[in-house]
């Protein structure tokens, strides 16, 4: 019910089969016009992504770990951004799957792990307290065997200290169950670098990989945080993985910790450190010294309640008509319109769209019953 004729009916499908042939897993899916927009988006973020770095579009912001109780500074993460030019900050879960499908994966590596030690060469070379920062590792440089002369290669060239860096991996990572990444990975604790295990109780890692990998602390994953606010029943796993963690000598790190609620939570359950927004947001390098200086931070619940009346809101369909002066024909993505001040809105989409200012949009305005009033 899509389309009229027998062309446009295969133009659909092929939209979808396209999406479909995208998921990780055998799948099918529906055909929807937001296909166009996503499709249309994922290609130019694919020839984007190959010369970002070369474009000088990726930065790393650096969010602190703090202890628990005293809220002092233990280390910090990097984390990459990329401000693309036309689309605006990406977010990294949309292209970080792109550069591994993409064989992107090694360069960007190695540009973050390169930046990383230029910051802390930097901020050694200017006699700044200096915590250990943490990059994020995909499971594909794992398996690449240059890997371990690189990092080596990128301590050594910037006077890096090993303990200065920490390398998180995700728990896929350690399926493989190949005696080259047990190698690997021995090889780079044996420089001195503390390896994280990140996303822990996602429930895919074993027990015994504890025992046959050098890991020295567990992030534990996110969702945690977030199924704590609506019940009780994740804490005996939660006190079980540290109570694990204590037998195997490890630390635990609560990342996504936003409110004083969830702090006290996991001072309960006695987590060793913390990692979000209620200590600090992501920030650059020249925000992040003053902190460091600073050493410890207090927390500050920053998240605003919600008004008691809700502003009205209305359903439209948004599509992109011409972007830097060339027509574009995509479908239409739904939009949610809020008022938020007598002069101004808001839109809430499900897909992130570009910034830049030659851009002309397409807006329609929909009921309940989906009838165009504009």
């Amino acid at each position: 019910h899509d389309e009229t004729t027998a062309t446009e009916l295969v133009h659909t499908a092929s939209r979808a089969l396209s999406r479909a042939n995208l998921k990780a897993q055998p799948a099918y899916d529906f055909y929807t016009s937001q296909l166009d927009l996503e499709i249309y988006r994922r290609h130019q973020l694919e020839q984007s992504l190959r010369n970002a770095i070369q474009q000088d579009e990726l930065f790393l912001e650096y969010q602190p770990k703090v202890d628990i109780w005293s809220g002092q500074i233990l280390a910090c993460e990097a984390l990459i951004r990329w401000d693309h030019p036309e689309w605006g900050r990406i977010p990294p879960q949309d292209f970080i799957p792109l550069s591994e499908e993409g064989h992107c994966y090694l360069p960007i590596g190695e540009w973050v792990l390169e930046t990383v030690c230029r910051t802390i060469q930097s901020l050694l070379q200017q006699q700044s307290p200096v915590v250990p920062i943490s990059i994020n590792l995909s499971s594909k440089q794992l398996l690449h065997r240059d890997f371990v002369d690189t990092v080596r290669t990128c301590l050594h060239r910037y006077h890096v200290p090993a303990r200065y860096l920490q390398l998180e991996l995700q728990e896929n990572a350690l399926l493989h169950e190949s005696e080259f990444v047990k190698e690997t990975l021995q090889q780079l604790h044996q420089l001195g670098i503390e390896l994280i295990l990140d996303g822990y109780g996602s429930g895919v890692s074993s027990l015994s990989s504890l025992q046959t990998h050098p890991i020295s602390s567990l992030k534990l994953d996110r969702s945690f945080v977030a199924r704590l606010e609506e019940d009780d029943r994740p804490v005996p796993l939660i006190k079980s993985i540290v109570y694990l963690a204590k037998e195997f000598q490890l630390s635990v790190v609560a990342e996504g910790i936003e409110t004083l609620h969830q702090l006290d939570q996991f001072r309960d359950l006695e987590c060793h450190a913390v990692q979000g927004y209620l200590f600090s947001r992501p920030v650059g390098i020249e925000a992040l010294r003053p902190l460091l200086k600073q050493g410890v931070l207090q927390p500050v619940e920053s998240l605003k309640k919600s008004p008691k009346k809700p502003l009205p809101s209305l359903h439209g369909l948004i599509s992109i008509t011409r972007l830097n002066g060339k027509d574009v024909n995509v479908g239409a993505s739904p939009i949610l319109i809020t008022r938020s001040t007598n002069r101004s809105v808001h839109f809430y989409a499900s897909i992130r769209l570009p910034v830049d200012h030659q851009i002309e949009l397409s807006l329609q305005l929909t009921d309940k019953i989906g009838r165009a009033h504009v």
